[in-house]
């Protein structure tokens, strides 16, 4: 059975959330630019607070961990936390088909094996 390793708690990763009612950003990724919007959100924030959060486009080169390929992401309508903590940005994958990126979210246990 194959397990990824457990990042560090100081590791910058971005997790692919069906589940999330926003893309949600953190450390790690690069600000294009902020769309003049805000949003207010709870939960998937450092520390579990909540609070009013800017809207932004941004950027972060993400390692295929089967491969080591790696790729230069853009999320747009992200909500940005600008928080040192928070080091887990959450890609909604919704949100992506929906602006046409072909996303692969099943579960490794799942994938069909010759």
């Amino acid at each position: 059975m194959f397990s990824d390793p457990v990042p560090s708690a100081s590791e910058n990763i971005l997790i692919v959330d069906c589940a999330a009612d926003q893309s949600c950003i953190g450390q790690g990724f690069k600000i294009l630019y902020h769309t003049g919007e805000e949003i207010n959100l709870n939960g998937a924030i450092a520390g579990m607070q909540g609070g009013i959060f800017p809207i932004v486009c941004a950027a972060a080169v993400v390692i295929d961990p089967s491969t080591s390929q790696e790729y230069i992401i853009i999320i747009n309508q992200a909500a940005y936390n600008p928080a040192l903590a928070q080091n887990e940005s959450l890609l909604h994958s919704d949100q992506a088909r929906f602006h046409g990126v072909k996303v692969n979210d099943l579960a490794n246990c799942y994938i069909d094996r010759l």
